[in-house]
């Protein structure tokens, strides 16, 4: 899992500006579509709108994991800051060959700049505290307490840092 403050930043950028377009016709005149209306929001306004959604289904996938006797959940953020001790979790579930650990490592760290249009922008973690305006992280971390703190995830970032 990702913060799911970043994931809903993530969202915004790859819904309303790195998506491919479609060969269907169709398909690609409702993508313009949703791609517009997204593009007509603000940052802030589409986090904000679309928070409620996001956070349903970090609680399904929360009560999935319980559930399931063979799940684990794994944070991205410690792929990145502590990718050996997030090797050694995963390995306990699955077997990742040695000589494919270098080529993980390797794609799973940050771009060294944003790009906007391209799937993976960043990669960076905490990205919502450069990106957000204080008033809407304050929001949504009310609306993603819940699931924050189920995930390991801080709920009030101490904002005076960023």
């Amino acid at each position: 899992v990702r913060d799911p403050r970043d994931i809903i930043i993530s969202l915004y950028y790859s819904m309303g500006f790195s998506h491919t377009s479609s060969p269907n016709n169709q398909v690609e005149s409702e993508l313009q579509k949703a791609r517009d209306r997204i593009q007509s929001l603000s940052l802030d306004e589409f986090v904000l709108r679309h928070s409620p959604v996001v956070k349903e289904r970090f609680e399904i996938l929360y009560k999935l994991s319980k559930e399931s006797r063979h799940s684990i959940i794994l944070r991205y953020e410690d792929l990145l800051e502590d990718f050996d001790g997030f090797l050694r979790g995963f390995s306990k579930y699955i077997s990742i060959p040695q000589e494919r650990q270098q080529e993980l490592f390797l794609a799973s760290r940050p771009r060294d700049a944003e790009d906007l249009k391209a799937h993976k922008r960043s990669g960076k973690s905490g990205q919502y505290l450069k990106k957000l305006k204080p008033e809407t992280i304050r929001e949504l971390n009310q609306v993603f307490k819940p699931v924050l703190e189920k995930f390991g995830y801080e709920a009030e970032p101490n904002l005076k840092t960023v």
